[in-house]
């Protein structure tokens, strides 16, 4: 962050003629630390105007040891190159005719239609992502920047989607699941970029936030979400910056629902920050405009400061899964002038509240044991309905069909609500375990729908829900009558195994929990 901060007090404070025909740019460092390859930018206009090249004529930048440094032209007309300069002392460039060096790229991005329209990019420092037309068409709720850690100067982003998306890795991984789900799994994290193969991962959470930077208006003290973009212009890329100018839908503000938003995203090398250019077209008055980074923590242990006067947020992240030993990935974001507030806001319960997620937990506990019996009406619960109630869920199509995405995680859902029972001698197949707070809250409530010792009471609420109607309540039979279905006294009266064998009566009060006999043994 400090590298942004006091980018002020880097500055060209030379820039001459001499006549050799060369420019001489002079830079100055007036802070107490070295500066190490910082971008510095000078105009192209004036370099080509003073060395009066032509539209075709190449140059190069040579630094105070005479050695070439890499350098772009940028869309905007700006000539940028690394510079070094010791504290508080100055360093000259030298800007020449001659022919250029290959320098290797430093900076790049590209659109990935393949994963739902997503733009990335990236540099030797870091790499992020931004959610496009494709993912919106989802119902998805994800509005602002991934960020995507790396510890290699090496670009690995291209890597990291191929292997993530390769089409026979995951048909392979789907075939697995069906016999064999360890295998599944660990195929899958051979190649997930959510895992660490030795040039770093995507270990941080987006989800229905700004992420990590995005600005948003704000009305009324609610925030107006932007959500992917719907248009996109690469405008630089690489050697040493990457440029993308995103033009997003129409927002409504407060009834005007004409606001366009267009935003200018660039990023040069070896810095770990973007800078973000936002404007608004049609906005007929005055707006509060946030921008942030999403706290992943409780408000009681979440570790972040901030300061209006200097302007600057920051936030020690958790990263999104503390169990996989991540670590912690630093963020913030750094802002040109002094700010109105900077704090933390926190979601109301109902801001807290994802629909969508909500629906696909109802719609659950209808379709797991649909196939229950397997697809040939067995008497008895076949082990692989998880799996074939997952199946049919993602090959259904009805008239009014929900997304794709929608359907594999409500699939998904299905297949491992058997929790820990994955495995029997009775199938060769192993079911798929939780991965997550969503599929073990379906398991658990499986797992204790399952359990008769459990007495269920509606409360009033619940009744009055439901229409009023009277909840019917399940008849005892007769203990004088019944007759015992299992065990050593199978097909005789529980009353006449109270007086020939008391033991085995307050055995079954302390182990069985079957109803109706649970009731029962509480009445002897």
């Amino acid at each position: 962050m400090r590298k942004i901060l006091f980018l002020s007090l880097f500055s060209i404070v030379g820039f001459s003629c001499t006549e050799k025909k060369e420019v001489q740019i002079a830079i100055q460092n007036d802070s107490s630390f070295d500066r190490s390859n910082e971008i510095v930018e000078v105009a192209m206009s004036s370099v080509t105007e003073k060395l009066q090249l032509n539209d075709t004529a190449t140059f190069i930048i040579i630094d105070a040891q005479g050695q070439q440094v890499p350098y772009q032209i940028t869309y905007d007309g700006k000539i940028i190159f690394p510079a070094n300069v010791k504290a508080n002392m100055e360093s000259e460039y030298v800007i020449k005719p001659g022919t250029p060096e290959q320098f290797p790229t430093m900076t790049t991005g590209k659109q990935y239609p393949e994963r739902v329209d997503d733009i990335a990019w990236e540099n030797d420092k870091i790499a992020f992502r931004t959610y496009g037309p494709a993912l919106q068409a989802t119902g998805e709720r994800a509005f602002g920047y991934d960020i995507w850690v790396k510890s290699v100067s090496d670009l690995v982003v291209e890597d990291r989607y191929a292997g993530e998306l390769n089409p026979e890795t995951k048909a392979k991984i789907a075939e697995l699941k069906k016999t064999d789900s360890k295998a599944a799994d660990e195929l899958y994290k051979s190649v997930s970029y959510h895992v660490d193969h030795g040039n770093g991962l995507d270990c941080y959470k987006v989800g229905p936030t700004l992420g990590g930077g995005t600005a948003a208006l704000m009305v009324n003290d609610s925030i107006i979400y932007p959500y992917c973009y719907k248009s996109f212009e690469i405008l630089d890329n690489g050697p040493l910056r990457f440029t993308v100018k995103l033009e997003y839908n129409p927002l409504t503000v407060k009834g005007d629902s004409n606001i366009v938003e267009t935003r200018i995203i660039s990023l040069d090398a070896g810095t770990q920050l973007n800078k973000t250019t936002v404007s608004y077209s049609n906005l007929k008055e005055n707006t509060p405009i946030v921008a942030g980074i999403v706290l992943h923590e409780p408000a009681d242990v979440c570790r972040y400061v901030a300061s209006a006067d200097k302007g600057y947020i920051g936030y020690a992240d958790p990263t999104d899964n503390v169990n996989n030993n991540n670590g912690i990935i630093y963020v913030g974001a750094v802002f040109p002038q002094a700010l109105n507030d900077a704090k933390p806001v926190f979601y109301s319960e109902k801001e807290k509240t994802n629909e969508r997620q909500r629906d696909c937990l109802r719609c659950t506990p209808i379709f797991h044991d649909a196939i229950k019996c397997g697809l040939n009406g067995s008497r008895y619960t076949v082990h692989e309905h998880p799996l074939l109630a997952g199946e049919w869920v993602r090959n259904t199509n009805v008239e009014h069909d929900i997304d794709a995405k929608t359907k594999v995680y409500i699939a998904r859902l299905c297949e491992s609500h058997s929790g820990e029972w994955t495995s029997t001698k009775r199938s060769k197949t192993v079911l798929p375990k939780p991965e997550n707070d969503e599929q073990f809250f379906v398991h658990m409530c499986d797992y204790l729908a399952s359990r008769s010792n459990l007495d269920m009471s509606y409360s009033d609420e619940v009744i009055s829900t439901l229409g009023g109607v009277d909840i019917p309540k399940e008849e005892l039979p007769d203990i004088d009558t019944y007759i015992l279905t299992f065990g050593k006294h199978n097909g005789e009266k529980l009353t006449d195994v109270v007086h020939t064998d008391p033991s085995y009566i307050s055995w079954a009060k302390e182990n069985i929990t079957r109803e109706p006999l649970r009731t029962l043994l509480t009445k002897i």
